[in-house]
């Protein structure tokens, strides 16, 4: 039975289909460009200062923002790979 349903989720493409897989600061840390470095400087001049954690340092303020550009970078391919499909 099991080999029935991988042929049909096979035949449909959810086998294909990516999973969201957890990525850390740490982790995005190492993979930074100097292109995020160049965003996160204009980042830091354009933000308001009181609007930081209180109590976090600058180097977690940016594992924080590094994170979120993962996730709009990701929001936005996967908009465009679904216009292109379409």
């Amino acid at each position: 039975m099991s080999a029935l349903l991988k042929f049909f989720s096979s035949v449909i493409g959810e086998s294909n289909k990516e999973k969201p897989v957890a990525v850390s600061g740490r982790d995005l840390l190492l993979q930074a460009t100097g292109e995020d470095n160049e965003e996160w400087l204009r980042h830091l001049a354009s933000r308001n200062p009181t609007h930081r954690k209180a109590g976090s340092s600058i180097s977690e303020e940016y594992e924080r923002w590094l994170v979120q550009r993962a996730k709009a970078k990701a929001a936005a391919e996967s908009r465009s790979a679904r216009q292109v499909v379409a």
